[in-house]
């Protein structure tokens, strides 16, 4: 749509909520605008959105769950650099080959410790092999950006947080018995003493 736009426009206000692909929207494009509040929440690819473009805009609190195309999202965007870790994806998510990578003369100034946790292996994503993955030529590269294949799903925070709150009902649970426990054995002493006091009390009248 803006494809090799070379200026910026104002659409933060465009109504978004039905759209189900923006591919390729921005790519090789000058935008630089605001559109942190669009509602992507029905939109299924994202292919090429900003691929090679000069966007470095906050789109962190996208909700991208319907997504299930990524691939070269932000490929080539050689200024992009945004925490996009509170994102979240379903299963339906077949693609994240090159999702971030830089190209030849359009390194990558892409950085982040995004969290992300995926359930498959990499090849169920688009990615046979590292040359195809999402971090390629990246400055976070080496630490694959945050983002893990073959895991639990959900971000990092997430899978820590449910597991602190089970934790915590596994610990509860285990007091509460404890606690009966001790209930059980004093009520069943206090009986013993009293079964053994009453011949004692027989034989005195």
């Amino acid at each position: 749509m803006f494809e090799g736009l070379k200026n910026t426009i104002d659409i933060s206000k465009w109504q978004t909520g039905k759209v189900k692909t923006m591919e390729r929207m921005f790519e090789s494009s000058k935008f630089q605008g605001d559109i942190s509040r669009w509602d992507v929440s029905r939109v299924a690819s994202f292919k090429d959105m900003f691929n090679f473009a000069d966007f470095n805009g906050d789109i962190s609190k996208w909700d991208v769950s319907m997504g299930k195309d990524f691939s070269s999202m932000f490929r080539g965007a050689e200024r992009f650099n945004q925490d996009l870790s509170a994102w979240t994806f379903g299963d339906q998510v077949f693609e994240l080959s090159t999702m971030f990578s830089g190209s030849y003369g359009s390194p990558s100034s892409f950085d982040q410790d995004l969290g992300w946790c995926f359930p498959k292996p990499m090849r169920d994503y688009g990615i046979p092999n590292e040359g195809f993955s999402p971090y390629l030529s990246t400055p976070c590269e080496k630490r694959a950006c945050g983002i893990k294949f073959e895991c639990r799903t959900g971000t990092r925070l997430d899978v820590t947080a449910a597991d602190a709150r089970g934790a915590c009902a596994f610990s509860t649970l285990l007091l509460v018995g404890a606690l009966l426990l001790i209930a059980g054995f004093i009520v069943a002493r206090k009986a013993t003493r009293s079964a053994e006091s009453e011949p004692l009390l027989a034989t005195t009248a």
